[in-house]
């Protein structure tokens, strides 16, 4: 079992286990590239799904490590725009009450 920041708790298990009690059955795939930029990472997924969908795999969905962080990512900068937000009017409430030396 392992935790990871932001998912649910997740199992890995040897393949040779699936493999004997649950043959040809796969809920995750998850493979690491050589070029990892946009264009490359894009037409990877466009021919692993044609390649599934010919097969007869139904694919649910796929994303890369940039597309799940870019959620996380937009989550976080509320969380900031929130603070800074109140760190002003914190800021503002205090300069109303000093007065010079």
């Amino acid at each position: 079992m392992a935790r990871e920041p932001f998912l649910p708790p997740t199992a890995y298990i040897p393949q040779a286990f699936v493999d004997q009690r649950y043959p040809a059955m796969r809920t995750t795939i998850c493979i690491a590239l050589a070029k990892t930029d946009a264009v490359s990472m894009q037409a990877v997924k466009s021919a692993l799904d044609n390649n599934l969908k010919q097969e007869g795999i139904r694919v649910e969905g796929s994303r890369s490590k940039a597309d799940f962080r870019y959620g996380r990512d937009q989550h976080l900068m509320m969380i900031y725009v929130f603070l800074v937000v109140i760190a002003g009017i914190i800021a503002a409430v205090g300069g109303l009450g000093w007065r010079p030396p």
